[in-house]
């Protein structure tokens, strides 16, 4: 037992130290944002989604832990029990987890429980601008563009397997109405890029 908790500590001391200077995963996130959100600021939480709790972790509770979306990508990966019982530990953990404020490029962090209705003046303030110059044809648009703002929540990355792994939450909601998505996948290192690999939970709103 104490054999054990030593070598999860271990992993968790090196693991965090490599995901504070780990750029390319943050990259890999504010990619993903911009296929959403073209321009403009982004507004992302300071803690992960709140959907992703012990219900959407079962897969991993599975060996092998198999690819839940697109019929073509057969990938699976057989966890340790070391290795299964470190991330969930650190799944279990998010919610006690802050992310560091403009951690991304015109980005601004909001607490978890605010971001959503934050997003929401914004976008609400800049329809009512243009609709005050008259510009309803601009207004329109801007509902029904990605030029409108979106909520952004996702979690420090997850590494295993001397890092060349990682597991990682990532969740986008639409500005004013209900709609987006959430996504628990595994990454691996492809000539020094993460790579979306297995796809373990998928949520569409």
């Amino acid at each position: 037992m104490k054999l054990t908790a030593t070598l999860l500590i271990l992993v968790f001391s090196t693991s965090l130290s490599f995901s504070q200077t780990d750029t390319s995963y943050y990259n890999l996130i504010y990619n993903q944002i911009r296929t959403y959100q073209k321009t403009g600021t982004i507004y992302y939480a300071d803690k992960p989604y709140n959907e992703f709790n012990k219900e959407g972790f079962e897969p991993l509770y599975k060996n092998p832990v198999v690819n839940v979306f697109g019929s073509k990508n057969k990938a699976s990966i057989t966890l340790s029990k070391q290795e299964r019982e470190y991330i969930l530990s650190q799944l279990q953990n998010f919610p006690n987890e802050i992310l560091p404020d403009s951690l991304l490029p015109n980005s601004k962090r909001i607490a978890n429980g605010s971001l959503q209705k934050f997003v929401r003046r914004v976008n609400e303030s800049k329809y009512d601008s243009l609709m005050n110059l008259q510009d309803t044809i601009a207004a329109h648009k801007f509902l029904s563009s990605s030029l409108m703002h979106s909520s952004f929540f996702f979690s420090k990355p997850i590494y295993i397997r001397n890092n060349s792994i990682l597991l990682s939450c990532f969740t986008w909601l639409v500005g004013n109405s209900w709609g987006g998505r959430s996504e628990l996948c595994f990454y691996r290192k492809e000539n020094n890029n993460w790579v979306k690999w297995i796809t373990v939970m998928r949520r569409d709103y």
